[in-house]
Order: C-alpha cells, then sequence, then structure tokens
C-alpha cells in the first residue's frame, strides 16, 4: 500500500521511563463525536525552518489525543523529499502515533536545510511513498466522501504549494489554510519593509495566484500575527519537547547558514524562542476566533507579494490578534505540549 505508516520502534517500557511519558495521555478519552473531528491534511516543508517542526508535533499530539484526525502529513519544499519525511516519521514516533506520510511532488531549486542532519543515519533505511496518480486518487477519494457528507476536510499549507497544484481538489471541497503572506506587519511587530514578499509566496507565487482566485474558502495566516509568536523561557521550554524535537532545534539553531539572521537575533542568543509561525497557523486553523479574521480583496502579484487591492479576490485573513488571543496561542501551545508529561 502506498502509505506509510511509522512504526514505534522502541519498546513501551522504554519510552514510558523516558522522561515520564504517560501514555494515559494518549488514550482517546472523551473523544467528541467523529463527525465534529476535523480532518486535516498538512503540507509542510520541514527541514528549512524549525516551526514546522513544531506544527508537526503539535498535530501529531493532537491526533493521538482525538482532537483532530490526520489524514495525511505530506512534505513539501524544494526537493530532500524522504529526509523530510523521515523528520516526520521520528515525530511521530517519538509520541507514539501512526499517520500517512508521503514525500511531496519535486520542486526546483536548493532548500535550505536547516536541519535535515539531526538524523543523519537513524533510521536511512526508511523510504516513503511519493504523491502520485495513486496517492492524489486515495486523497480525492476522502476529500470527495467528506464533502458527500456534508463536511469538509481542512488542508494547512505552511509551505510551498506543489502538492495542492498536483492535487487540485474541487474548489468548493476543502477549506484551505495557507501560511504565508504580509500586510504591513512584520518578524516580532516589526513594520515590514515596502512590498516584502514573503518566503513562502514569493517561491511559489503562480500557486498562490491560483489558490486564491479558485478555492471558496480561503483563510491566510500572514506575518502579521504569525510573526509574533515567540515563547520566552525558551531553554526550560525545549526541555518539556520530546528529545526529536529538542534535536532539531538543536541542529537548527547550529546551522552555520542562520549565523547573523533577523529569525537567530530575534531569539535573544536562544533565550527566547524560534518565531512559531506554522504553529500559529495551526492554531488559527482550530481556533480563528483568536484572531481578528477580515474579508479582504486579496492580490498576488509575480513578486511573490500579497496586499489588498480592488484587483483582488475575496478571502479570509488574520490581520490581527484579538487582546487576548496572543496568549491564548501561546497557552495553547504549551498545553498540548505539556499533555504528554503532567499526568
Amino acid at each position: 500500500m502506498f502509505t506509510h505508516i511509522s512504526t514505534v520502534a522502541v519498546a513501551v517500557a522504554v519510552v514510558v521511563a523516558v522522561r515520564g511519558l504517560c501514555l494515559r495521555c494518549f488514550r482517546r478519552k472523551h473523544v467528541p463525536n467523529k463527525k465534529e473531528i476535523p480532518r486535516i491534511i498538512l503540507d509542510t516543508d520541514i527541514g528549512d525552518d524549525i516551526d514546522d517542526a513544531m506544527a508537526v508535533l503539535l498535530l501529531l499530539l493532537l491526533h493521538a489525543k482525538g482532537v483532530v484526525e490526520v489524514v495525511a502529513v505530506i512534505t513539501s519544499g524544494k526537493g530532500n523529499h524522504q529526509n523530510r519525511a523521515r523528520l516526520v516519521s521520528a515525530l511521530a514516533r517519538a509520541v507514539l502515533v501512526t499517520v500517512p506520510i508521503l514525500a511531496g511532488r519535486q520542486s526546483s531549486g536548493t532548500s535550505k536545510c536547516n536541519y535535515m542532519t539531526a538524523y543523519p543515519d537513524i533510521h536511512a533505511e526508511e523510504t516513503f511513498p511519493v504523491l502520485g496518480e495513486e496517492e492524489r486518487a486515495w486523497l480525492l477519494n476522502i476529500i470527495a466522501d467528506e464533502h458527500g457528507k456534508g463536511r469538509k476536510v481542512t488542508i494547512l499549507c505552511i509551505g510551498l504549494l506543489d502538492n495542492l497544484e498536483y492535487i487540485q481538489p474541487p474548489a468548493d471541497s476543502i477549506i484551505l489554510w495557507l501560511m504565508g503572506g504580509c500586510f504591513g506587519g512584520f518578524f516580532d511587530g516589526k513594520q515590514a519593509p515596502p512590498n516584502f514578499a514573503e518566503y513562502n509566496v514569493s517561491h511559489s507565487w503562480m500557486s498562490w495566484v491560483r489558490a486564491v482566485s479558485t478555492y471558496t474558502e480561503v483563510f491566510i495566516v500572514p506575518l502579521d500575527v504569525a510573526g509574533l509568536c515567540r515563547f520566552p523561557d525558551w531553554p526550560n521550554r525545549l526541555k518539556e519537547c520530546p528529545v526529536a524535537y529538542q534535536k532539531m532545534y538543536g541542529t537548527w539553531f547550529s546551522s552555520p547558514e542562520l549565523r547573523g539572521s533577523l529569525i537567530i537575533k530575534g531569539t535573544d542568543e536562544g533565550k527566547k524562542s524560534s518565531i512559531q509561525f506554522d504553529p500559529c497557523a495551526l492554531f488559527l486553523c482550530l481556533h480563528p476566533e483568536a484572531a481578528v479574521v477580515r474579508e479582504m480583496s486579496v492580490e498576488v502579484t509575480d513578486k511573490g507579494v500579497t496586499r489588498e487591492s480592488d484587483e483582488g479576490h475575496a478571502v479570509r485573513v488574520a490581520t490581527e490578534w484579538k487582546p487576548e488571543g496572543l496568549e491564548q496561542f501561546k497557552d495553547w501551545t504549551l498545553g498540548v505540549l505539556g499533555c504528554c508529561y503532567r499526568c
């Protein structure tokens, strides 16, 4: 079968012993009616920026607790898809869950690879099916089945949009969440430079044009809200995360290519976390009420700039946090992480 179900490679007794992990957290107690559980396809360029790894980790924990159902995790980005998929698999093993993992469509260019070396040899024998016609048909069948029941699968894209371009679900059959874009707010609350082209958009601008003009339910989580998401006291917070994530974060933080970057400078020499762009997108996907969400006419230029324009298409954009929204995000994130260790 094309879906790869990540296996638990260590004995349960050993996992329980490591960091006091309590398996009761992973039993699906008080699970809501299945039709109320969001079904999510996560499309992630894990392996480049570290916020993807946290978003994947949080989603897997929510899946384990029955809060969401992960239909599949698909890797995106510029190459290295088997390595990216192995990072997803490592996080799944760390929290004792099994989800389908697909290596995504190949994008041209060079990946930043900022933490793909976190696991240079471990599980190198693992290979994952590449998103092809069989996999596309499987995903479309799930989407169609849900749509036929009056529900919609959510596709959360926190990287480039090559996989969405390939799958091409019917326009009204999904809820599409996109992490990317910038409407004035920048990293750590600063004003963005004029006509700033955010990475996800600038590296797949044609796909963004088609996405905002094609799908009937599109939500954008831009830097205006996501760029504010850092955690203080990060060294202690990091200790609460699974070892697999700690290794990824440490490899990312030590990456020579990131020395002197705004993202690293903002950590205050490691005292604060990286900016949690993608966990913010996941949180708002599940709790949009925490932000001011406006319907805007959005245009995407060939330079990768997102802006409000009369020539644009109507989509919904999280323009700012509500008064307590950012703190709700932080509490939610730490609560999801802490559920593994506080039983």
